[in-house]
């Protein structure tokens, strides 16, 4: 899942706040980026890192990882279910 969130999924980050008209405070977000991007793009990281990071991108599939999320959501889904009826008194 972090491997999803971190690589696939872009998200925007506010950068500041300013006064509109009627003294309603608004918010500034930046362009959308994925963790892994903002972290590539403050140049902090070493190149053994960097192409680390690269390869581990070219070696994920967004849907397959996507469908194993979904496969584990479901099985704990009927585990909650099986225990949650398991422990209702059942009429006789």
């Amino acid at each position: 899942m972090n491997a999803r969130k971190n690589l696939f999924l872009p998200t925007k980050k506010v950068t500041g706040y300013h006064l509109s008209g009627k003294e309603k405070s608004v918010r500034s977000y930046d362009d959308p980026r994925t963790p892994a991007q903002r972290i590539k793009d403050t140049g902090i990281m070493l190149e053994p890192q960097r192409r680390h990071l690269e390869e581990l991108y070219a070696s994920l599939d967004l849907a397959d990882l996507t469908n194993q999320i979904n496969e584990i959501q479901q099985r704990l889904i009927r585990l909650a279910a099986a225990k949650t009826y398991s422990q209702t008194p059942h009429a006789a």
